[in-house]
C-alpha cells in the first residue's frame, strides 16, 4: 500500500508541478502553454496547435528567404547554396508556391494542401508541384527534406517571383517574409536597379530588424570594371534596403559545389546505399558476397575522387564568390536571427494573450447589453405601473357607482312596497273586580313587505335592473380583458427587448481561430435559452398575478350576476323576521314594546350587506383598488426578479473578468 501511495504522490507531483516563466525563450513558451492550456480557459484545438508551433519555431533553424523577380536565377542560386541541382529552373515563372528546404534524414517531398492535408512524394516529382503551368491551386506550400549539414542550422525559403502576373504569387511571398530571419534578394547584375525592382523593394523590404543581402547574379557575364560599377550603383540606389551587396555567379557556384570532392563522395555513398537497400527488397541472402562487385566499384570511385585534381573546382568556386554569401549568413544573419526570432515569437505570444482576452471582452460586452436591458426595464417599471393604476382607478370607480345605483334602485323598490296591514290580538276584557272571561279582539297596524309586488316589479314585469346589471357585467368583462392585457404587457415589453437581444447575439461565434470554441458555445447556449435563463420567472410572476386579478373580477361579477335576486329576497326575509320578532314582544307587553318598522337607511344597509358591498367597496371603490394593489405587487416582484437576474449576469461576467486578469498576468510575466 505504501508503494502505491508513494507512486501516486510522485505522479501527482509531476503532473501538478507548476511551470514558472524563465530566462530563455523555450522556458517562456512552455510556461505560456502550461498556463493557457489550463482547463478553466477551455482552450481550442487550434490554440494548442499554435502554441506547439511556437515551440517548434523556437527550436527550428533560422529561416533565410530567397526573394527576387522571376528569371533572376533564384532557383539556380539556391541550388548552389545546397550543392544540389534540386529546384527547377527556367525562363518563365515556374515556382508558384513557397518551397521550404529543411533538414531531414532522408530526401523526401511533403505537399501541404489548403485543407490541411499532407502527403509525401519522391523529390524527383518536385517540378509537378511547383510549376504554375501545371494547375496546382489547391497546394498551400511545399517542404523539401534533405540530409545536408547546412540545413541543420538554416531553413531556406524559396519564394515565387514578385513580378509574375499572378497576384496570388505576390501575396504568397509577402506572407512568407513575415516569418523569416534574413532575406537574400537575387537580381541580375546587368539589369539591376530598374524601376520595377525599386517599386517592389519599397513595398516588401521594410523589415528594419531583419538582415538583408543583395546578390547580383551572373557576374560571369561582365568584366571586373563593369562588376565594380554595378555594385557601386546598387549600393548608391538601394543601399537603404540592404546590409551588403555581393556579386556572384550562381551557375559557376553550382557547378563548383556539386562537383566538389565532398559532394561527389556523398553522391557515391547515397548511390551505393540505395543500391544495397533495393537489392534486399525481394529476399534476404545468407551472405553479402552477392554485393561484392558493387562495393568494389564504390571503393574504386571513392579512391579516384580522393586523388583527383580539384583545383579547377576550387578556382571556379572562388570566381563564383558564393562563399561571401555564406559568410554573410554566418556573420550577419545568424547573430541577428536569434534575437529577431525571440522578438517575433514574444510578439506572437502577446498577440495570443490579447486575442484570448478579447474573446472574453466580446462576451462581457454582449452580456452587458442584456444587463442594461434589465436595468433600464427596472427603471421603466414605475412608469408602466403608474399608467396602469391611473387608467383603471376612474374606470372602476364608475363601475362602482353603477353598482351602487342598482343596489339603491333595489332598496327603493323594497322600501316602496313596505305597507301597513291590519293585525289582531286577543285579550280578556277588564272588569271592575278583575278580568272577565270574555275575549276582546283588538286591531293594530304592522309594517309588512309586499313580496310579490317587489319580485314582480324587480324581476318579472320590468327587466330594467336585469339590463343594467348586464351592462355593468359587460363593462366589467371589458375592463378585465383590458387590465389583463395591460398587466401582461408588463412582461411583453421586457420580452420584446430581450428577444431582440437574443436575435442579435444568439449565433455569436469566435472571429479568431485560436479563441475558445467552448466559451462561445456556452454563450450561444445561454443566449438560445434566454427564456429559461431570464424571462421565465417574469412570465410566471405575471401569469400568477393575472390569475389573481381574474379571480377577483370573477368574484365581483358573481356577486352581481348570481346574488342580486338572492340578496333582495334575503333582505326582505330579514326584515320580515325582525318584524315578527317585534310583534311577539309587542303582543306580550304593548306598553313596553313597539313594532319594528325598517327605515330606508335600514334597507340600504341590509341590501348592501347581502350584496357583500363592503368587500366590493374595498375591491373597486378604494384608491388602492384590487388592480392597483396587484399592479404594485407585480411591480415589486418584477424588480426583485430583475435584481436577481442582474446578479446572475454579473456573476457570469465576474468569471470572464477573472480569466482576463489571469491572462494579463501571464502576458506580463514574459
Amino acid at each position: 500500500m505504501s508503494i502505491l501511495e508513494t507512486f501516486a504522490k510522485e505522479f501527482n507531483d509531476i503532473n501538478n508541478k507548476k511551470i514558472e516563466p524563465g530566462s530563455t525563450l523555450n522556458q517562456n513558451i512552455e510556461f505560456l502553454k502550461n498556463e493557457l492550456l489550463q482547463e478553466e480557459f477551455n482552450p481550442s484545438t487550434t490554440l494548442k496547435s499554435v502554441l506547439n508551433k511556437l515551440s517548434i519555431r523556437a527550436r527550428e533553424p533560422m529561416k533565410v528567404a530567397i526573394v527576387g523577380q522571376f528569371s533572376s536565377g533564384k532557383s539556380t542560386f539556391l541550388n548552389a547554396l545546397i550543392s544540389k541541382e534540386i529546384l527547377p529552373t527556367g525562363i518563365t515563372p515556374v515556382t508558384s508556391k513557397v518551397n521550404f528546404i529543411k533538414y531531414g534524414e532522408k530526401q523526401k517531398l511533403e505537399i501541404t494542401y489548403n485543407d490541411g492535408l499532407t502527403e509525401f512524394h519522391s523529390i524527383d516529382s518536385l517540378k509537378l508541384f511547383t510549376d504554375q503551368r501545371e494547375g496546382i491551386n489547391d497546394i498551400k506550400y511545399i517542404t523539401l527534406y534533405m540530409p545536408l549539414d547546412i540545413l541543420k542550422e538554416i531553413t531556406f525559403v524559396d519564394t515565387p517571383g514578385l513580378n509574375s502576373q499572378s497576384a496570388d504569387d505576390t501575396k504568397t511571398t509577402l506572407n512568407a517574409l513575415k516569418d523569416v530571419d534574413g532575406i537574400i534578394w537575387v537580381t541580375l547584375i546587368d539589369s539591376a536597379g530598374k524601376f520595377s525592382e525599386e517599386k517592389v523593394l519599397k513595398e516588401f523590404l521594410k523589415f528594419s530588424n531583419i538582415k538583408s543581402l543583395c546578390v547580383l547574379n551572373q557576374k560571369d557575364k561582365l568584366n571586373e570594371d563593369e562588376i565594380e560599377k554595378a555594385v557601386l550603383y546598387i549600393k548608391d540606389k538601394f543601399g537603404t534596403f540592404f546590409d551588403e551587396v555581393v556579386p556572384i555567379s550562381a551557375k559557376q557556384a553550382l557547378l563548383a559545389r556539386k562537383n566538389s570532392k565532398k559532394e561527389m563522395a556523398k553522391d557515391e555513398i547515397e548511390k551505393i546505399t540505395n543500391l544495397f537497400r533495393d537489392s534486399l527488397k525481394n529476399s534476404i541472402p545468407s551472405s553479402i558476397s552477392f554485393f561484392s562487385k558493387e562495393y568494389e566499384n564504390f571503393r574504386n570511385n571513392i579512391s579516384k575522387l580522393l586523388v583527383s585534381d580539384s583545383s579547377k573546382q576550387m578556382e571556379l568556386l572562388e570566381l563564383s564568390n558564393i562563399n561571401t554569401v555564406i559568410d554573410f549568413i554566418e556573420v550577419q544573419i545568424r547573430p541577428n536571427a536569434n534575437k529577431a526570432k525571440e522578438v517575433s515569437i514574444k510578439k506572437d505570444m502577446k498577440n495570443i494573450c490579447d486575442i484570448l482576452m478579447e474573446q472574453y471582452k466580446i462576451i462581457i460586452k454582449i452580456n452587458d447589453k442584456l444587463f442594461e436591458i434589465l436595468k433600464d426595464y427596472e427603471e421603466k417599471l414605475d412608469e408602466y405601473s403608474k399608467k396602469i393604476k391611473e387608467k383603471y382607478r376612474d374606470i372602476l370607480e364608475l363601475n362602482y357607482n353603477e353598482i351602487e345605483h342598482i343596489i339603491s334602485l333595489i332598496s327603493d323598490e323594497i322600501y316602496n312596497n313596505l305597507i301597513n296591514i291590519e293585525r289582531y290580538r286577543y285579550v280578556r276584557k277588564k272588569r271592575v273586580l278583575g278580568l272577565s272571561k270574555d275575549i276582546e279582539k283588538i286591531s293594530y297596524k304592522i309594517p309588512w313587505f309586499d313580496s310579490e309586488a317587489i319580485y314582480k316589479n324587480l324581476f318579472y314585469d320590468d327587466d330594467k335592473i336585469d339590463k343594467m346589471l348586464k351592462r355593468v357585467l359587460k363593462e366589467l368583462k371589458d375592463v378585465e380583458k383590458s387590465a389583463v392585457s395591460d398587466i401582461f404587457d408588463l412582461y411583453k415589453n421586457l420580452e420584446l427587448e430581450i428577444k431582440s437581444w437574443q436575435n442579435l447575439y444568439e449565433f455569436t461565434s469566435k472571429s479568431r481561430e485560436i479563441a475558445s470554441d467552448k466559451e462561445f458555445a456556452e454563450f450561444r447556449k445561454f443566449a438560445s435559452r434566454v427564456f429559461e435563463n431570464i424571462l421565465q420567472e417574469f412570465l410566471e410572476a405575471d401569469l400568477k398575478r393575472v390569475a389573481t386579478i381574474e379571480h377577483e373580477f370573477g368574484y365581483i361579477k358573481g356577486a352581481l350576476e348570481f346574488n342580486y335576486k338572492n340578496a333582495t329576497k334575503t333582505t326582505v326575509a330579514f326584515f320580515k323576521r325582525r318584524i315578527f320578532e317585534s310583534i311577539a314582544f309587542y303582543e306580550e307587553d304593548p306598553q313596553s314594546y313597539t313594532i319594528y318598522k325598517p327605515t330606508k337607511s335600514d334597507i340600504d344597509n341590509q341590501i348592501k350587506i347581502h350584496f357583500s358591498f363592503n368587500k366590493l367597496d374595498t375591491l373597486i371603490k378604494s384608491k388602492r383598488n384590487f388592480l392597483y394593489k396587484n399592479c404594485e405587487l407585480l411591480q415589486e416582484e418584477f424588480k426583485a426578479i430583475a435584481k436577481k437576474k442582474e446578479e446572475f449576469i454579473l456573476k457570469k461576467e465576474k468569471i470572464q473578468k477573472e480569466k482576463i486578469s489571469k491572462i494579463e498576468k501571464i502576458k506580463a510575466s514574459f
